[in-house]
């Protein structure tokens, strides 16, 4: 019987991170899809697709004049000024930005791989004479997200289709029916699901009806959010790759007990805004408490590049696999896993949302903390005068 054709994974942010230093230092598309463990022609497709020509944060020649009528162009005035000389020899402003007609040649190099300008020597200096073309990873990250969500968004069915399912909808609410019960007692009428339905009703994109039109939904009181209305920044899927829990059981044994758990836990609810970072070791038993500001994820990146000044060469050894949950404050999967020089120090792993099995050392860890709890008072201190009580 013959295989069905598996669907291809799309490229994660540590991929695409992979692939830009790879740019970086010059090797060869063949070699930086081995690495990653991709087909070369998956990672040709993601390099001429996902670029910028932005050339912010790479060496280059800021006011260079590139366009293809430099040599025998008279146009004037282009700043408004009151100069007298062709735009083109300008020292003051760069007539490519300004002058409508600007036009620059395409640079034949880009035709053929590495088709980006990363690790290209002729930027330098004066001799490129093109439009500059790089691959960066978190640009390409936004746009591939971008186009996805792009894509995703409309109805997707026919114009007919749909105004045929509106009628058979407004049909059912008529006689009290739910929209559930609309759909499964029409099958093939109404080209989406429930969950859509119930999206369109509340977005008004269903015609003339809206969530008023459900008897029950107006009487249900709105969803309880989180304290800064759920724009928290939760853990983006492309982090989770290769760091969930099940990657984590998928260790050496040995690892898994050596593996440090980290968590955080907070004050008074809507009061204190300082909270503890809690890691503790597995294999020993002892367990270290920070002090956080706040409860961000650029505090806890700040709080382990502090601790790994003070261990030094030892740090990825005592801290080498670190366990944690789904919180807002883990978000930056990369930054915790790397130091402040690039490095990597560490292997981050998220538990599930679920079984509490899974975390039995995090709920360990908040429970011997949760003894004590912080009050934070004004002092002369300001706000380091955070006092710890026992409960």
């Amino acid at each position: 019987m013959r295989e069905e054709k598996k669907a291809r994974r799309p490229l994660t942010y540590d991929d695409r991170l992979a692939i830009e230093r790879g740019l970086n230092r010059g090797d060869t598309i063949s070699w930086i899809a081995r690495t990653i463990g991709r087909a070369t022609k998956v990672v040709r497709e993601e390099v001429r697709r996902n670029w910028t020509a932005d050339p912010s944060g790479h060496l280059v020649v800021q006011n260079r004049n590139i366009c293809v009528k430099y040599a025998k162009c008279e146009v004037k005035r282009l700043c408004k000024g009151m100069c007298i000389a062709p735009c083109r020899k300008c020292r003051d402003w760069l007539c490519n930005s300004l002058c409508p007609e600007f036009e620059a040649r395409p640079c034949p190099r880009l035709d053929r791989t590495p088709f980006c300008c990363n690790a290209c020597p002729e930027r330098i200096g004066s001799r490129c004479r093109h439009l500059y073309r790089f691959y960066e990873a978190k640009f390409a990250q936004d746009l591939a997200e971008a186009r996805r969500r792009d894509a995703r968004k409309g109805i997707d069915c026919d114009p007919e289709a749909f105004e045929e399912a509106i009628e058979v909808i407004k049909a059912g609410l008529a006689k009290g029916q739910s929209p559930a019960h609309i759909i499964e007692a029409n099958p093939g009428k109404v080209p989406f699901g429930t969950r859509s339905l119930y999206n369109y009703l509340a977005g008004a994109k269903a015609d003339t009806l809206t969530k008023l039109d459900l008897p029950r939904a107006v009487r249900y009181k709105p969803r309880n959010r989180s304290a800064d209305g759920g724009k928290s920044p939760q853990i983006p899927r492309a982090a989770l790759e290769g760091r969930r829990w099940s990657d984590f059981c998928a260790l050496d044994p040995m690892d898994q007990e050596n593996a440090v758990e980290m968590d955080t836990v907070v004050g008074r609810l809507g009061k204190d805004t300082q909270c503890v970072l809690t890691l503790f070791m597995r294999r020993i038993g002892f367990q270290f408490y920070i002090l956080l500001p706040d409860k961000t994820a650029s505090s806890v990146v700040e709080a382990l590049d502090s601790l790994q000044d003070l261990c030094g060469p030892r740090f990825p050894k005592l801290f080498g696999v670190v366990l944690t949950d789904r919180g807002s404050e883990f978000a930056d999967a990369e930054r915790i896993e790397h130091g402040k020089d690039g490095r990597a120090r560490l292997r981050l792993y998220y538990c599930d949302r679920t079984g509490r099995n899974r975390r039995e050392g995090q709920s360990a860890t908040t429970k011997s903390c949760g003894e004590y709890s912080l009050r934070a008072r004004p002092t002369s201190t300001g706000s380091q005068g955070a006092t710890w009580r026992h409960a």
